[in-house]
């Protein structure tokens, strides 16, 4: 399907992206399926791993225990948090884009292609992700002042 390129409103917009996610679905889910849930469910995993099991009817003790190794492993569990933000969003970010964008030109576009282009620009994919967070969470931060 072509789409076009014009000044759209909101109901334009919402459209255009219904009948693009609809007709390169297989498209936009490899992409997805190969940058972020194969990784995400890895350091689901590994998440998973480092947290300590909890009894069925712990005692005072047990619960200090386990706050004490939740404690312990919170500095290897926020790098695993901080590696989907640094890494994972911004690869699926701008493969998505390049995916979307190539077929809004006409030009059709692959699962590999995406991932390549994304990769080749991954440290300004990666700065632009990191001043997005920044400028959201200082908004968030003065709203809450």
């Amino acid at each position: 399907m072509q789409y076009e390129i014009k000044p759209l409103g909101v109901g334009g917009i919402l459209d255009q992206a219904v009948q693009l996610l609809k007709n390169k679905f297989g498209l936009l889910m490899g992409i997805s399926m190969c940058v972020s849930v194969v990784p995400g469910l890895v350091l689901g995993f590994v998440s998973l791993g480092l947290m300590p099991t909890l009894p069925a009817d712990p005692t005072p003790q047990a619960m200090q225990a386990y706050n004490e190794e939740m404690f312990a492993n919170i500095i290897p569990i926020m790098g695993i948090g901080l590696i989907s933000m640094v890494i994972i969003y911004p690869l699926t970010t701008g493969a998505m884009i390049h995916a979307v964008s190539s077929e809004y030109l006409g030009k059709p576009a692959t699962v590999g292609e995406s991932i390549s282009k994304a990769l080749k620009l991954f440290f300004p994919l990666v700065v632009t992700s990191v001043l997005m967070f920044l400028i959201v969470y200082l908004g968030l931060f003065a709203c809450v002042i």
